[in-house]
């Protein structure tokens, strides 16, 4: 396989209440980021070989207008039918840097040009999570943990037929 799993985010309205319920648990948080530009932040659970992140939107018009618009990740939000989550790739290590699916580079305000990441055709598509690629990004040493609380297992997403 030449990609593998970064981390995978649900799109939710209520972090607190999301994030909260992952502690309780037994999830540990590590920290909470903004995404400037894209009009979200996040709660992020570390695990020995991936990332669950909760991501919210913290201003609306900036996620309508900014640069990430395309992503439409206030209209997930505003939608309840719409799929609330995302799968985020990047290449395993010795693989070359191609593209897993037909997409659109998103030029994010928190990384320097030209690490652009390939956002998946379907963005507009909101029954379907959100496919991203990270072209830029190293492979990441993964390590698998005896807790099975520290390791992901499988990240099974279904959309409806």
């Amino acid at each position: 396989m030449r990609f593998e799993l970064d981390h995978f985010f649900i799109l939710t309205d209520q972090p607190e209440q999301a994030g909260d319920l992952l502690v309780a648990f037994g999830l540990q948080e590590s920290f909470r980021r903004d995404h400037k530009g894209q009009g979200t932040s996040n709660r992020r659970f570390e695990f020995a070989n991936g990332m669950l992140e909760i991501l919210y939107l913290r201003d609306v018009e900036e996620a309508r207008n900014g640069p990430a618009k395309e992503m439409c990740l206030a209209e997930r939000v505003a939608q309840p039918e719409a799929s609330p989550f995302g799968v985020v790739l990047t290449r395993t290590s010795g693989s070359e840097s191609v593209r897993p699916f037909k997409g659109w580079s998103y030029q994010a305000d928190y990384f320097p040009a030209p690490n652009a990441f390939h956002v998946g055709d379907n963005s507009n598509r909101l029954h379907e999570p959100l496919c991203v690629y990270v072209p830029f990004m190293a492979p990441v040493e993964r390590s698998i943990d005896a807790n099975p609380l520290r390791t992901l297992a499988e990240v099974t997403l279904l959309v409806p037929a």
